[in-house]
Order: C-alpha cells, then structure tokens, then sequence
C-alpha cells in the first residue's frame, strides 16, 4: 500500500475512546489518517467544510451511535442528505458499547451505513471495515 493512508473521521464524545483509538493507530502503525470529532454538528461543519473546499473527503466515518444532543442517528439523517450523492463510496459504521435489535434495525435503514461494531475501536475492527491485513 506504501505511504496511502486511509482518512478516517472518527465521531465519539469519549475522551477514553478516542484516546484508545490513537493508541491502536499508532502502536499497530496503521495506515491510517485520523480526525476527531465529538459533537455531530462538529462532525457535520467538518465535512462542509472539506466539501466546500474540496479537500479529501473522509474514506470511512467511525460514528459512535449514543452521543450529547444529535445522536448517530441524527448525523446518519443529515449525512446521507447532504453527502451521500457526491460521495458514495464513503462508508460509514456505527460503533457503540451496546449494539441490540433496535440499532441494528435502524442502521439498516441508511444506504451509507455499511456496519456496527461494538465500542472501543480495535486492530480487528480496523482489519475488518477497512480490509487491512495482517501486518
């Protein structure tokens, strides 16, 4: 793969669970070019804010499902109005501590949704979303 990285937004209120997925990141030398955000509406100024200026746009959003005000749900909503259509290859995976018949269900109900994972982040996840292999 040589220098490519994979751009990756990561959407998580938990400072825990962000500083754990720098960690593995890091430690496992993963391909990967992480940016951090905790508030949906963050995550959503973000991604205008590449479109508008027609930056990469993120190959892959990691959102945790249960956050302050806007949840997973809400950013998934307004992702899939607003960026979807001009970045279809963009897949997005939910990642929360509890994964039940309810966010399943709804999570099939997003085109852009390509998966769940049960929180923290792990060297597994990132083999398994992105099809790394070992190294």
């Amino acid at each position: 793969m040589g220098t490519n990285k994979y751009n990756i937004l990561f959407i998580d209120d938990s400072d825990m669970n962000n500083f754990l997925t720098k960690a593995i990141i890091k430690v496992d030398e993963l391909p990967i070019e992480a940016h951090f955000c905790e508030k949906v509406d963050d995550a959503l100024a973000y991604l205008n804010n590449l479109q508008s200026n027609n930056t990469q746009f993120p190959q892959f959003i990691f959102c945790d499902i249960n956050l302050p005000g806007k949840n997973g749900f809400h950013f998934t909503e307004e992702y899939q109005q607003s960026f979807f259509n001009q970045f279809p290859d963009t897949k997005v995976f939910f990642m929360s501590a509890l994964i039940g018949k309810e966010e399943e269900e709804k999570a099939a109900n997003f085109n852009c949704v390509k998966g769940l994972y049960e929180k923290p982040f792990t060297i597994d996840i990132a083999k398994s979303a992105l099809g790394l292999m070992a190294a």
